[in-house]
């Protein structure tokens, strides 16, 4: 690295030079901390991803639990009939997932990444149109 001295003193080339030296430095650390913090970042992700993952799981158990408590109460409720009882809780569990697909389904994307490929376009028609 260059030692740095008075600016009135240096030649053009010196100032460049200097200059040069002072960006490319300025940049490899700005990349350093960015790689530093995006590291830190991944790690908070990770750990935020498992824990959610772990209370979902959870979840999903508490829900079958309940749905089975509630199929077993409502063939009780008919006379001892638990097959009817499981039928009707299913059936609500297929409307529900029916509803929901479908929603979902209208809701895709019809047409992905419509601006970067607009983007792309442009920029292809004007590198064209620069090289005739």
């Amino acid at each position: 690295m260059h030692q740095s001295s008075m600016p009135e003193t240096m030649t053009s080339a010196d100032l460049v030079k200097e200059l040069t030296s002072n960006a490319s430095l300025l940049v490899q650390r700005q990349v350093k901390l960015a790689t530093l913090e995006a590291k830190q970042e991944l790690q908070k992700g990770k750990t935020m991803a498992e824990l959610l993952g772990s209370a979902g799981l959870c979840a999903y158990a508490g829900v079958m639990m309940l749905l089975v408590a509630a199929a077993l109460g409502i063939g009780a409720a008919l006379d001892g009939r638990y097959w009817a009882g499981a039928l009707i809780v299913g059936a609500v569990c297929m409307i529900a997932a029916a509803a929901t697909g479908l929603v979902g389904y209208q809701k895709r994307l019809k047409n992905p990444l419509s601006r970067t490929r607009a983007e792309l376009s442009k920029e292809i028609t004007w590198a064209k149109y620069r090289t005739t």
